[in-house]
């Protein structure tokens, strides 16, 4: 393990020591700020009840809000969304100001065709992290395809995200729809 991932697990106590081990069982480069990536299923498992120690270590801080949302992540691989709904939650009331927790709950509900739910998700994730491009387009791609194809909307929500990112994928589809629908 590199000395500064060691020097960063060692800063967490034991509850960050806690939080590497199933970072370490899911995660194919293991260390703190790592990504979960998909693998087998099983090593989510055991990574939620290694999750759900360091939380249980942790005090209502940023730290612990990091291992309710990875706990979060892996109810989410397993399929358990009402589990993972529930940490993403509990990540917001911690601290509304961490993006993963607003897309990943949002992602949910528009997956269970709570829409309402899943734009007023994402519109949060707009408001408090206005340069992230991605919540743009899942917002856009929520008109277009599940609020009865609202072009004008899309268009606008694009526009906006143009306007405050300045981002190139955003002005090509922009453009593209524009194109195709004659605007």
């Amino acid at each position: 393990m590199p000395k500064k991932q060691l020097q960063k697990v060692i800063g967490l106590g034991i509850a960050g020591v806690v939080v590497f081990m199933a970072l370490f069982l899911v995660l194919k480069g293991p260390g703190p700020g790592a990504e979960l990536k998909r693998t087998d299923p099983t090593k989510y498992a055991t990574a939620i009840q290694h999750f759900d120690k360091a939380r249980e270590l942790l005090s209502k801080d940023s730290k612990s809000q990091d291992a309710i949302i990875r706990l979060g992540t892996a109810y989410e691989e397993l399929g358990e969304d009402d589990s993972a709904m529930d940490e993403y939650k509990k990540a917001i009331a911690i601290d509304k100001n961490t993006i993963i927790s607003w897309t990943n709950l949002a992602a949910i509900y528009r997956k269970r065709g709570k829409y309402e739910d899943a734009k007023n998700a994402y519109m949060q994730a707009i408001e408090l992290f206005p340069k992230d491009t991605q919540s743009y387009t899942n917002l856009a791609d929520l008109y277009m395809n599940y609020n009865g194809g609202e072009i004008d909307k899309v268009l606008s929500i694009l526009e906006q995200g143009i306007k405050e990112t300045g981002d190139a994928a955003l002005k090509g589809v922009r453009d593209e729809l524009k194109k195709k629908w004659n605007k």
